[in-house]
C-alpha cells in the first residue's frame, strides 16, 4: 500500500473549494472534482501504532499512535472504505464504509480498544469565527466516563453540558485569551480533568476531546485527560 495522501493545503480549510481534475479517456477537457476533507485523530486508549487505510492505500507518513492526528487529507467524495491495521501489517482491526460529500470537512476518530474499537465521523465547520473570537466544540472520546461537561475556570457557566461517550457539539464563538485554563467535569460539576494554561487565537477553530479511562489510576498514561487540536 502506498503512501501517496498529501495534507490539504489551508485554502481548503479556508473556503471549501480545494478541487482536482481528473480527465475522462473519452473528452479532451478536464472535469473539476469538489474534495472532501478527512482529519482523523487516534482517541484509542492503547499502545498500539497503527497505520489509517483509506480505501487501499496508507495515509500516514508518521507512526500513528494514540494522541495522533493526520490532519486534513483530500479525499475524492463518495462511498469510501476507511480503516485501521497494526503497523506495517494488512490485516484490518477495524474498517467500515463512510460516504464523503464534495466541499465537507469532516473529523473521524479512532475511539475505544481492542474488539469495541469504532469510528466516530463528525462534519467539521470551518467557516470563520466572526470578530475577534475563535470557535471551540467538544468530544467526549472517555469510553467509561459519564456524560462530561466542558467549563473554563472562573466562569460562571459551563460552554457545553452533559455530553455522553461519542457525543460532539457544534462549535461555539469564545473570546480568545494567552492562557485558558479548561476544565472538564462530571456531572456532579467534579473537575476530572483539565487543560490548563491554554493559548486561544483569534480566527482559529478548535476542537478539546476528553481521552483515555475514567476509571484508570492517576499514574497511567491513559487516565482520563483533554486534548486540543487546531483545525488546520
Amino acid at each position: 500500500m502506498s503512501n501517496n495522501f498529501k495534507n490539504i493545503s489551508k485554502a481548503f480549510v479556508g473556503v471549501l473549494t480545494l478541487s482536482a481534475v481528473l480527465v475522462a479517456c473519452s473528452k479532451d477537457t478536464s472535469e473539476p472534482i469538489q474534495l472532501a476533507g478527512l482529519n482523523v485523530i487516534n482517541a484509542s486508549a492503547e499502545a498500539t501504532k497503527y497505520d489509517f487505510i483509506v480505501d487501499n492505500t496508507k495515509a500516514n507518513e508518521k507512526d500513528f499512535q494514540y494522541n495522533s492526528q493526520l490532519g486534513y487529507l483530500n479525499l475524492y467524495p463518495g462511498l469510501r472504505r476507511i480503516g485501521i491495521v497494526e503497523k506495517g501489517k494488512t490485516a484490518f482491526l477495524l474498517s467500515k464504509q463512510e460516504t464523503f460529500s464534495p466541499g465537507v470537512a469532516y473529523s473521524v476518530f479512532i475511539a475505544d480498544t481492542l474488539s469495541k474499537r469504532t469510528f466516530i465521523k463528525v462534519e467539521d465547520d470551518l467557516t470563520a469565527p466572526t470578530g475577534e473570537k475563535a470557535k471551540i466544540r467538544f468530544v467526549n472520546l472517555s469510553p467509561d466516563a459519564p456524560a462530561l461537561s466542558l467549563g473554563i475556570n472562573g466562569a460562571a457557566t459551563d460552554l457545553f453540558t452533559g455530553k455522553a461517550y461519542k457525543e460532539s457539539t457544534a462549535f461555539v464563538e469564545v473570546e480568545p485569551g494567552a492562557s485558558i485554563n479548561f476544565e472538564v467535569k462530571n456531572a456532579a460539576k467534579t473537575v476530572v480533568a483539565t487543560l490548563p494554561a491554554t493559548k486561544i487565537e483569534k480566527g482559529l477553530i478548535y476542537t478539546i476531546w476528553a481521552k483515555g479511562f475514567n476509571g484508570a489510576v492517576a499514574a497511567d498514561s491513559l487516565k482520563m485527560a483533554a486534548k486540543i487540536y487546531t483545525h488546520k
